[in-house]
């Protein structure tokens, strides 16, 4: 009976290991145009008419939240995991204190549609939109955690779908007719930079202070490796429009893209593939990842999707010698052995964190006598790179 549970096990890390993205039932119909997690398992995404959902079992199960209104949500974003901020049309921004149990709006003073909401800390934060009366892009920020928002110059007429900080002053927006606009004083002054397309930029996304990517109508994804000095044209191998996008390291992204319907490339936007995803008719209109091996993507009516394994990343691709762990299986001691010091986490197959510990020496013995029989993931962070592992306790 031992070891057929071994091999059981195994074929399960198998398959993990070639995961592919897999619809989850949310419970709801309509579009659900963004997407976010404040921590591994609990998340939220929002949607048409006021609709909020949430999970805090990583997907298994989510639940409509009171937002307060009908008025459509695109683009949500947490803080902590209890404060957090959902914008949408009317110039509707609301706020979270409770995570999610009760929603406020807060004033804005606008009737803009905002796209995008991004946080720069706990209380900077900024939301982008359009005012299409005046056929203006509208910049909103906010010092104070949503206290009050002041409208920014953003001397576009285009309209602005996302924005993402980099530090405190150093910020972008993009949006229609391939606007990328450049803050490097938190927002005060922003300055446009040459995409080097006229495609409408709908997702922004920066892996780091220099390199970042926008993708938009048509396929097109462009990238800088400059802090937006130049961007240079990218082929995503197809002419759907590009909703959100996603890097979870320095090489491996994901693209969410109309009727593909989710892109991936592993060298830094070189190619893309699509990826592996179950039968069926998905729209993804938002991705996140809540670590290496768990993403999500927001779809329209209703649908959302989930990765857990790697989606075709075999564990320690590119460190394989990093971190040992033994026995495998164990039953109630594993050693873990990594080359330097390093943050481990350990979480079950539904993506939910179990434990959480810093190794010193490069190696402990750790206790799990008290975990439940299963497969779990180990995850280390080792300088710039995630070394991830997988071990059967019986």
């Amino acid at each position: 009976m031992k070891k057929l549970y071994i091999l059981i096990s195994m074929a399960l890390i198998a398959t993990l290991s070639n995961a592919q993205w897999v619809p989850l039932v949310s419970g709801s119909f309509k579009n659900l145009n963004g997407i976010h997690f404040p921590v591994a398992g609990t998340g939220y995404t929002v949607g048409l008419s006021g609709t909020i959902l949430k999970t805090t079992n990583a997907g298994l199960n989510w639940t409509t939240q009171v937002s307060g209104t009908n008025n459509d949500l695109y683009s949500v974003y947490f803080t902590d995991v209890n404060t957090g901020y959902a914008v949408g049309d009317n110039g509707t921004i609301l706020k979270t204190t409770t995570g999610g149990t009760t929603w406020s709006p807060c004033t804005t003073l606008t009737v803009a549609r905002f796209y995008g909401v991004y946080f720069s800390d706990a209380n900077t934060g900024y939301a982008v939109g359009w005012e299409l009366g005046a056929s203006l892009g509208v910049i909103y920020k906010t010092s104070n955690a949503g206290g009050t928002w002041i409208s920014q110059p953003s001397g576009t007429n285009e309209g602005l779908y996302s924005v993402y900080f980099t530090d405190a002053n150093t910020g972008y927006a993009t949006g229609g007719y391939g606007e990328i606009l450049y803050t490097n004083n938190g927002g005060s002054t922003w300055t446009p930079q040459v995409s080097n397309t006229t495609s409408q930029l709908n997702s922004v996304y920066f892996r780091n202070a220099n390199t970042g990517y926008a993708g938009g109508t048509g396929g097109i994804i462009v990238k800088t490796t400059n802090a937006g000095s130049t961007w240079t044209n990218l082929f995503s191998g197809t002419t759907w429009d590009i909703n959100s996008i996603y890097f979870k390291t320095d090489s491996i992204g994901y693209a969410a893209a109309s009727e593909v319907p989710i892109l991936k490339t592993t060298d830094a936007g070189t190619t893309w593939v699509a990826d592996n995803v179950s039968a069926g008719s998905y729209y993804p209109l938002s991705i996140y990842f809540t670590d290496f091996f768990t993403g999500y993507a927001s779809c329209e009516s209703g649908k959302i999707l989930k990765t857990y394994g790697g989606s075709g990343i075999t564990e320690n691709q590119l460190t394989v010698n990093s971190m040992t762990i033994y026995p495998n299986p164990v039953e109630n001691i594993l050693t873990i052995e990594t080359k330097q010091k390093s943050e481990i986490e350990i979480s079950n197959i539904q993506g939910q964190t179990i434990k959480r510990l810093k190794i010193n020496d490069g190696k402990i013995n750790l206790d799990i006598s008290d975990f439940s029989s299963g497969v779990y993931i180990i995850q280390a962070q080792l300088d710039n790179s995630i070394i991830t592992k997988k071990f059967i306790k019986e």
